[in-house]
């Protein structure tokens, strides 16, 4: 996955790229370990740390989380406390860096249809997540 500007259209656009549309937002490594959220700039400096239901992300999930570990590509809107999920690298341990796009993003709703705490604020989870969507890159997708 790329966050850049697509200078020259791939031959291979329609079938094999997806597009994400992105909130005007500021953009965050989102990292739960040691039952705390630690979020930060794209260029690694730390923003602030928060509770959430992410996996090892707080001290009111499951016992023994200490070890676990998340590791997430958001965008946080601060005003309302949301933190729009672009990608996924590394879930409850599990580093998904070297898997396709459609499974990360397959793993990625799947974790987050069985734990629907993180879609609300919430003592233990002090931001709201929301899955981006992706959309194919064919005209008739992109024109949806």
């Amino acid at each position: 996955m790329m966050s850049e500007w697509m200078i020259e259209k791939p031959l291979d656009l329609a079938a094999e790229w997806y597009v994400t549309p992105c909130p005007k937002a500021r953009r965050v490594l989102v990292v739960a370990n040691r039952n705390k959220t630690k979020c930060y700039s794209k260029y690694g400096r730390f923003k602030f740390m928060t509770n959430t239901a992410l996996p090892g992300g707080s001290p009111f999930t499951m016992k023994n989380t200490r070890e676990v570990y998340c590791v997430l590509d958001c965008f946080y809107d601060e005003t309302s406390r949301t933190m729009y999920v672009l990608d996924l690298l590394a879930w409850n341990n599990q580093p998904m860096t070297d898997c396709e796009t459609e499974f990360r993003y397959f793993w990625l709703q799947s974790q987050f249809a069985e734990n629907t705490e993180l879609g609300i604020i919430s003592k233990r989870n002090c931001v709201r997540f929301i899955v981006l969507p992706k959309v194919c890159c064919s005209p008739e997708e992109l024109n949806k």
